[in-house]
Formats: C-alpha cells, structure tokens, sequence
C-alpha cells in the first residue's frame, strides 16, 4: 500500500508528521520513505477556467513555435497492410476480426 501526500514545507523547515492511518493498516513496524522535489506538481483549482487562446494567438503560436507547426501536421498512416479494397476511410471493426480469424485460420 502506498499512501502519498503533497505538503507545503514552511519557512523554518519543520516538518511535523501525525497521521491517521485507514484501518485497514496493520500495527507495527513500517517504513516513511521521503523524496523532496523540487516541482511537484500542484492540481489545478477545479473552479479555475481553463485559459482561453483566441484564433489569433493561436495562429501567431503557429508562425513561430516549431513544436505547435510539428504538432499541427498530418498524421501520415501506412494503409499498405490493408487487404485490397480497403482503405483507411471504409475500414470497419469487423474487418479487423475478418484479418485476425484469416491470419490465425487461414480461412
């Protein structure tokens, strides 16, 4: 079982600890183990709106971001495996079953 909790640590660096265990918890001997980093990360309020970005400042995000220019970019797909007559826009669940029980079955 691993019970985390996130702290502030407070300018005089004390740290107290009291803590109430679920009952599920046996008694005896266990080990804290302490990791301190330096950016953990803090949930966001959930009262808190998300920041809007108009079109404009997206577009002027993507005149100059490198990383937003590479993320915009089509996903190219190899359809290549595909059975003949099939392409990626008329391709169905059910013929992903079809392939499986044709390769597993030779059918």
């Amino acid at each position: 079982m691993t019970i985390e909790q996130t702290i502030d640590i407070p300018a005089d660096r004390h740290v107290r600890l009291d803590l109430t265990l679920p009952e599920d918890v046996p008694a005896g001997r266990c080990r804290i183990v302490f990791f301190p980093e330096t950016s953990v990360p803090v949930k966001a309020d959930p009262e808190e709106p998300l920041p809007r970005v108009s079109r404009a400042e997206r577009e002027e995000r993507m005149k100059n971001d490198p990383v937003m220019q590479e993320l915009d970019k089509p996903i190219e797909l190899d359809s290549s495996w595909l059975p003949e007559g099939l392409t990626q826009e008329t391709f169905l669940v059910k013929d992903v079953r079809d392939i499986i029980i044709k390769d597993k079955y030779g059918i």
